[in-house]
């Protein structure tokens, strides 16, 4: 839908103010702890000084043979397969001490990964990450936490039962059906129906844990345990249904239209004599005008 701006619209923007996207750390940095956040607060991938012998990880990407050391590449190591963590062991290199991770399969009995740095300096890390693997108790933790439980997903964007991305609905209840490894940045996937079922439709999101650079899909960023609506009181129905579906209405207040489309790449703010004029702009040409922190037109 398109709502031609007004000359004398457009024309109040002067002094530009851009703005960049406000990312969760940002937001976390000034609210307070939500119970979202605390759900896996003790959830997280273990410490490599807390490893022991047998701990297991599965292969995401047949690509993993780049990262063993020579003279130890697999034969036959696909994605699905499952390493199995055996031991440490410091060894001199090139560039000084250095950590050997040896892993096993059935068919691969010795399997070294290493890392550039000494053995106490590697043991102190909060976490040493295997490239193209995920920790399988990470999965069996949040299985635990979630299976056959009720949420409210609060993102759009999930995947169907092919694995296509797809734009659903955000904001309403559905019940974790199943949770398995995902992948290397992402390693959990969690499985869900809406409620009602649509005729038994399956639908999924990767989501990470713990507090890595990569944990950019915690939990908190996909689902709430209590309906959104109820911390929305003001907001009326027909209002909140659009926010639901992702789209706009012109009346919506700048709150109303983030909840629906989520937070701008850019805000450009200006004013005339008598008002208050922001720009909004979104990915894809998408762009909303506010007058006095109204909705008053906007390009979808």
């Amino acid at each position: 839908m398109l709502l031609l701006l007004l000359t004398t619209t457009a024309a109040c923007f002067t002094g530009v103010e851009s703005t960049p996207t406000i990312g969760n750390r940002d937001i976390k940095k000034h609210v307070s702890v939500t119970a979202e956040q605390k759900y896996f607060d003790d959830v997280f991938p273990e410490p490599i000084s807390q490893w022991t012998s047998g701990k297991k990880f599965l292969v995401t990407d047949s690509r993993i043979d780049m990262i063993f050391q020579p003279g130890t590449i697999p034969a036959n190591l696909h994605m699905g397969d499952i390493l199995t963590f055996d031991s440490l062991t410091e060894v001199t290199s090139p560039t000084g001490s250095a950590v050997d991770i040896t892993f096993s399969t059935p068919s691969n009995p010795s399997l070294q990964y290493r890392v550039n740095a000494p053995l106490h300096e590697v043991t102190e890390r909060e976490e040493v990450e295997i490239p193209f693997t995920v920790e399988l108790d990470i999965a069996d933790k949040v299985r635990d936490r979630l299976i056959d439980k009720t949420f409210y997903i609060v993102t759009p964007r999930w995947y169907d039962s092919a694995g296509n991305p797809v734009t659903r609905k955000k904001f309403v209840p559905v019940v974790v059906s199943a949770v398995e490894p995902g992948n290397f940045d992402f390693p959990v996937k969690v499985s869900f129906s809406p409620v009602p079922t649509e005729a038994n439709r399956i639908y999924s999101v990767y989501m990470s844990v713990g507090n890595g650079t990569r944990s950019t899909r915690n939990f908190d960023t996909l689902f709430s345990l209590t309906d959104p609506h109820e911390r929305y009181q003001s907001i009326t129905d027909d209002t909140w249904q659009a926010i639901i579906e992702g789209r706009i209405m012109p009346g919506m207040t700048r709150d109303e239209a983030r909840l629906s489309l989520g937070s701008p790449k850019e805000v450009d703010r200006g004013h005339d004599y008598s008002s208050v004029y922001e720009k909004w702009t979104y990915d894809g040409g998408v762009y909303l005008i506010f007058r006095d922190n109204i909705l008053e037109s906007y390009r979808r």
